[in-house]
């Protein structure tokens, strides 16, 4: 009688076995890593009781005091806001070596459900004009909240960097240079970049003496001289003058709205 062979299946199902465990324990771990993403933005994000708790990080400038850091916060109703010069701040981490701040804003801050605008600064009292404070900085709640507004802006060596508070009813503005060495600039001139509701900045080459500021070329202000000192910044103060004046000193800090959870230099902590 002729035997029957039968073909040994043992080392394929070992192998199938070993396929199907290794995917099992990719799944494991990409459930597992999910869910831990998830617990970190939880925790950050915060919640009191249910409600959601609204936190906004800022990267202070290394010429501030960071014993003075406020945050005057508001909304759009002209009711609701913090007491000029804002609430404290507390310390929260460092950013490449740099102090971070954090203020937050719960269900029992009279702004919470309206607050849209936002201003940094480090004054002693709300007489005080001789410390440092931003712009008003425009305030998405769900967006910015766990954002850093970082105030370390791109500055091309060999460049003079120049800021400019303008009107908050322009949505752009032109810069118009001549009288350097280098050629001048076709009017309307160049654009600037937009770097809040009120604030934009620009990098122009030292050589230029001579300045004007203008929307689209129909408003403008008159011919202007360039400031020597680095970062100044040109001060319209309100949307029916255009004379404005130069503010220097480093009075104002600019910046932009930045998730600092994704970038792994971001050291938050705390206490100081």
């Amino acid at each position: 009688m002729k035997k029957v062979k039968f073909k040994r299946k043992s080392k394929r199902i070992f192998f199938s076995t070993r396929i199907i465990l290794l995917i099992l324990l990719a799944i494991i771990v990409s459930i597992s890593s999910a869910y831990a993403l998830l617990s970190e933005k939880l925790t950050i994000t915060g919640h009191i009781n249910g409600e959601m708790v609204y936190t906004y990080y800022f990267l202070k400038p290394t010429n501030w005091n960071g014993s003075n850091l406020k945050a005057h916060i508001w909304g759009d109703d002209g009711t609701s806001s913090t007491e000029w010069p804002g609430k404290s701040m507390q310390y929260a981490g460092t950013l490449n070596g740099q102090s971070v701040y954090k203020v937050t804003v719960t269900s029992a801050d009279s702004y919470y459900s309206t607050h849209k605008h936002i201003i940094f600064d480090d004054k002693v009292n709300g007489s005080d004009d001789n410390h440092h404070q931003t712009l008003d900085i425009s305030l998405n709640p769900l967006k910015n909240n766990n954002q850093i507004f970082n105030t370390n802006l791109h500055h091309t060596s060999g460049t003079k960097r120049i800021f400019i508070r303008a009107p908050k009813t322009w949505n752009s503005l032109n810069v118009h240079l001549w009288n350097g060495s280098v050629a001048e600039t076709v009017w309307p001139g160049i654009s600037a970049q937009k770097l809040s509701e009120e604030g934009y900045y620009i990098e122009i080459d030292p050589s230029y003496k001579s300045i004007i500021f203008n929307y689209n070329g129909s408003i403008q202000t008159s011919d202007l001289n360039v400031p020597a000192e680095q970062d100044a910044t040109f001060d319209f103060r309100d949307g029916t003058s255009y004379s404005g004046h130069w503010v220097t000193g480093g009075y104002y800090a600019y910046g932009y709205w930045a998730d600092y959870i994704s970038n792994p230099s971001f050291s938050p902590s705390h206490s100081h």
